[in-house]
């Protein structure tokens, strides 16, 4: 999610108190650009049975702006992206 620039900074930093927080955009532009596509598209013509949707579903339910929970979609995405390319590659390992 750092390398995508779509980590928060952190609350606290010595005496530094944080109220507000955005996310950092502190790497790669294009591959946020995919990302809120692609979250765009599973909130378009995603199945309704998809975690990602279901999240997305229930930010907007919350009430959360748009942009804050394409984000948080964005980041689930990730995380389940990155487990089951990772679980893939296990896989891979202990078959050859």
């Amino acid at each position: 999610m750092a390398f995508a620039g779509i980590d928060a900074p952190p609350y606290q930093s010595g005496s530094f108190e944080a109220k507000k927080r955005a996310i950092s955009k502190r790497g790669s532009p294009a591959l946020r650009k995919v990302l809120f596509q692609t979250i765009c598209g599973i909130l378009r013509l995603g199945s309704p049975d998809s975690e990602v949707y279901q999240y997305l579903a229930k930010k907007r339910a919350e009430g959360k702006h748009f942009y804050v929970y394409i984000m948080a979609g964005a980041n689930k995405f990730l995380r389940i992206f990155y487990a089951r390319v990772t679980e893939y590659l296990r896989r891979l390992d202990s078959a050859a």
